[in-house]
Order: C-alpha cells, then structure tokens, then sequence
C-alpha cells in the first residue's frame, strides 16, 4: 500500500494550487484548510512523517505548533522543516554587512503586490529550544553551502508551472 498524505496549509490560494498539482500528478492528497498550531482535526497520533518546507517561519506561536505536530506523530516518527538561516535575516543581500542584531526578535514584515508577510524571527537556539520543549530529539541541523552561481530570492523560492 502506497503513501497516504495530508497537506495543511491556511492559504486557500496556496491549498488551490497544491490541488491542481496533486490532480496534474495524478496524485492523492488530502488538503486541509487549517493553521498548523491547532491540527485537532487530525488524529493522535497518525502520521510517521510530517514534513515542512519554509512556512513555520511565519507562524507566530511556534511551540504550539510544534506540540501539534508532535501529538499526530507517532512514536519514532520524523519531523523534518526547512527555514531560512537566522543569519540571512540580519544581513544585506549579497553583503556582509549586519543590518540588525541577531537577538532582535522583532517580527520582520514585508509589503509584496501579493500581500503582506510576517516572518517571525528566531535564532538557532530559539528553533532547538522549541523542539525540545515539545519533546522532538533533535538529531542534525543542516546548513547548505551557498549555490555556486549568483541567486537571487525569486530564483530559491520560484515554483515552475507546469505546462
């Protein structure tokens, strides 16, 4: 029997899209219309995997949410999350010049045509000490190495349309 998955995300905008691009896939994804730091719907525990790539930076209350996420895990299970480093937050694009201090949890607010984003800002120890606080075992932190060619934040973050 293959995967079962479920995808939470609070934006039915992004939800639409993950529907079209599970449907193109001819993928069956179950997709709900939630914010991750109440996932009662969701049963304890029932996943083995729960996978996050780049929104927790967004979430106000992250140890709420990290409790969620390791109430629906089951024992053994794997919670893996993707971030951008503290340290891109505190810097000048492309620069090293340090632009804000590094313990400054101000929440960072960016005004784009598609809306307003709020990051709310954490160090490395504010993630680990969050995890831990939710009972994770917190068994690497990567740190990719910088691509090799000049990037901008569009070329990371673009998603490719199919078609």
């Amino acid at each position: 029997m293959g995967a079962r998955v479920t995808a939470v995300d609070f934006s039915k905008a992004q939800l639409d899209h993950a529907r079209a691009f599970a449907r193109s896939k001819k993928a069956a994804v179950r997709l709900l219309e939630v914010d991750a730091q109440d996932l009662s719907m969701l049963d304890d525990p029932s996943f083995d995997v729960a996978f996050s790539t780049y929104p927790l930076g967004f979430v106000e209350d992250i140890q709420s949410t990290f409790r969620e996420v390791a109430r629906v895990l089951r024992a053994g299970g794997v919670f893996a999350f993707s971030w951008m480093s503290p340290l891109y937050a505190i810097t000048e694009e492309r620069g090293l010049l340090v632009k804000r201090s590094y313990f400054d949890r101000t929440p960072i607010v960016s005004r784009e045509p598609s809306g307003t984003a709020v990051d709310f800002y954490r160090t490395y120890g504010d993630w680990h000490r969050a995890l831990t606080d939710a009972a994770f075992v917190v068994t690497d932190i990567v740190e990719p190495e910088p691509l090799p060619q000049e990037s901008t934040y569009s070329d990371v973050f673009r998603c490719p349309r199919s078609g």
